[in-house]
């Protein structure tokens, strides 16, 4: 039995002494050449447009035959159920062995076509004989190995300096990677290798006679599972059209063909390079056989991802053998820190008072009429007021009823047990009035005026039991991750900025009275404003900004603000700056509202307000559901850049 001078085919096109060890090499033929959803391998008679048979040639010439007749005879000793053998390329003609022919003549020479069926379990398992019986006998044999790929995963490159890929438990399962720079000052080389990561494929059986042999992989961008996986979610098809092919974002992907070549521990490598696109997601199928890879359409590959929890699954689908999905996911890396407290006088406002009167209906609420505050409505309510003029020494402060900002005739009540006579006919005077709450009223009337230290703000006052620090406390965090999950994006803090944040009184213009820039003052080096490969932003705790009054109750409404975040209601460069307001100037319980947080983080992200009313975290006063919905989400996943 010698070769058919086909070497190119890797199958019997080799020299006699290479047909024992290592032998011939096979592909298993299970892909789909017809294109009918069976792989070709299980199908009946011929097959349209088969072409991953491999030929075997049998000839004998007349130093073999002698001078007499005889037969010619192709059997199968051992493993014999793992190959077929046909008479014609197209899986026609098949012949079951073992089988004779009687030569007729000079030379005789035969090409069969040899399929397999049935992986090996080990090296060169089949084995083949090729005899002739006459007046001279001879026979050959060659062993055969038929193999596949077993499995696909995806590997960290040892080079690319990321993290080890890990599970995507929280949405669409299978495999995570953050393709963003390890630091602001990173320079991968080249610049793309934080977003490279490998393919391997594993042939079974490894045998050391296939390295150098070629294994076809293809990675398509299937489309995102996460609709089918939540299928609960109100409006959840607005977030993409999980039909409609490939869903990179900003622009799509086209498929991406690569080879590899089998080394001999019987592994094959190649590289490929993710999107930044938070939710993108890849899934890789490989073949021994060059043409399942290019057969298989987006359609297909989309069907492998779409049953609930198929991100997870890995191995063989008609003709492919398949990766997990591979999820881009991108981080936020957070910077924190916080305002100071305020030292008494940068908290306090001081004026002319006239007109004092009872309130309608009362015999202890005066209303005092100031002229003008730069404050909002009932921002002082809560707070106290030291009221002064000729006779009035040694007054105590009064709790602050109310505050009205009547444009140039603002008024404030306060209540004042003695009622109107405790002013003894004083009908103009001096204020001092002070934006704080219930606790504070001895410190108040001490007029201190140095934050940390003994009886000032923060200094030996605690809430919830918490003692007061000359800062606010640092955001807490806690829950964000949970809520940003299904947007793909991991928020991860950084570190602490203990930089002083000095002190800006919570006036109604917060955009522009240096609030933020008290913020950036303090940015570290390491947290600059986002690039597209490193996405960041300075989150910090302050002091309400247009609340309409201070002293409210833990359990109600936490603010916050981000400037020129939706890019359409305000004008200038983006900051990534995001500031939580805490609901009372010592409140020490620390930021609870995590909602607020994740509500201010998504502006510098790109996402603006939802409608009033339409129930998700995204609302400008969110009361409802701590979720994104639908609208937020695609904004998020289509976030590419500041």
């Amino acid at each position: 039995m010698e070769g058919s001078g086909e070497e190119s085919d890797g199958f019997f096109g080799i020299c006699p002494a290479a047909e024992m060890n290592p032998g011939g090499f096979l592909c298993l033929n299970n892909d789909d050449d017809d294109g009918n959803g069976t792989p070709d391998k299980d199908q009946a008679g011929p097959v349209v447009g088969e072409d991953d048979l491999k030929p075997l040639t049998i000839s004998l010439g007349p130093t073999a035959t002698g001078t007499g007749t005889g037969t010619v005879t192709l059997s199968c000793v051992t493993e014999c159920g793992r190959i077929r053998v046909y008479q014609n390329p197209d899986r026609s003609g098949e012949l079951f062995l073992p089988f004779s022919w009687a030569p007729a003549g000079q030379p005789f020479i035969v090409t069969l076509y040899v399929e397999g069926i049935d992986t090996s379990v080990s090296a060169a398992d089949v084995l083949l004989k090729a005899e002739f019986a006459g007046s001279n006998t001879c026979q050959d044999f060659s062993r055969v190995t038929v193999y596949h790929v077993k499995e696909v995963v995806w590997e960290t490159r040892a080079d690319s300096g990321i993290l080890a890929l890990d599970d995507d438990t929280v949405n669409n399962g299978g495999k995570r990677i953050y393709p963003g720079k390890l630091s602001p000052a990173d320079t991968p080389d080249p610049p793309d290798l934080r977003r490279q990561v490998d393919l391997v494929a594993t042939i079974e059986p490894a045998v050391p006679g296939l390295a150098g042999e070629s294994v076809y992989f293809k990675v398509w961008d299937v489309d995102d599972p996460f609709n089918q996986n939540n299928p609960a979610m109100p409006n959840v098809s607005l977030i993409d059209d999980d039909f409609d092919g490939p869903d990179n974002r900003p622009t799509p992907e086209a498929p991406v063909s690569l080879t590899g070549t089998i080394d001999p521990s019987g592994k094959a490598r190649v590289t490929f390079t993710v999107s930044m696109q938070p939710g993108n997601n890849y899934r890789a199928g490989a073949s021994c056989l060059s043409d399942a890879p290019t057969d298989t359409t987006q359609i297909k590959a989309d069907s492998v991802s779409f049953e609930p929890g198929h991100g997870d699954f890995a191995g063989y689908k008609t003709p492919l053998t398949w990766s997990k999905m591979l999820t881009v996911w991108r981080k936020l890396h957070l910077e924190l820190a916080a305002m100071q407290r305020p030292t008494f006088l940068q908290n306090t406002w001081s004026g002319n008072w006239t007109a004092a009167a009872a309130f309608p209906g009362t015999s202890n609420w005066i209303i005092f009429d100031i002229k003008d505050l730069p404050v909002n409505n009932n921002q002082l309510e809560n707070g106290w007021i030291q009221i002064q003029g000729t006779g009035l020494a040694g007054l105590p402060s009064f709790r602050v009823l109310e505050s009205l900002d009547g444009f140039g005739n603002d008024t404030i009540t306060a209540s004042m047990p003695g009622g109107i006579a405790t002013l003894g006919g004083v009908t103009s005077g001096t204020f001092i009035v002070s934006d704080d709450d219930l606790s504070d009223q001895v410190l108040f009337d001490a007029g201190v005026a140095a934050p940390g230290a003994p009886g000032s703000f923060g200094a030996d006052v605690t809430r919830f039991g918490i003692p007061l620090g000359p800062s606010l406390p640092f955001p807490d965090t806690q829950g964000v991750d949970t809520l940003y999950a299904p947007a793909y994006v991991l928020p991860v803090v950084d570190g602490l900025n203990t930089g002083v944040v000095p002190f800006v009184q919570n006036l109604p213009d917060v955009f522009t009275n240096g609030y933020f820039d008290s913020f950036g003052s303090i940015r570290s080096p390491g947290n600059p404003i986002s690039t597209p490969s490193f996405w960041t932003a300075l989150l910090g705790t302050g002091f309400q900004s247009d609340m309409d009054e201070d002293a409210d109750p833990e359990n109600l409404l936490t603010k916050g603000a981000s400037p020129h975040a939706n890019g359409s209601t305000d004008a200038g460069p983006r900051t990534g700056i995001a500031v939580v307001f805490l609901e009372t100037i010592d409140d020490g319980g620390g930021v609870t509202e995590f909602r607020i947080i994740a509500h201010e983080l998504a502006h510098t992200l790109g996402v603006p307000h939802d409608e009033p009313g339409t129930g998700g975290i995204m609302e400008k006063y969110p009361q409802g559901a701590p979720v994104f919905l639908p609208p937020n989400l695609k904004t998020l996943r289509k976030y590419v850049e500041p």
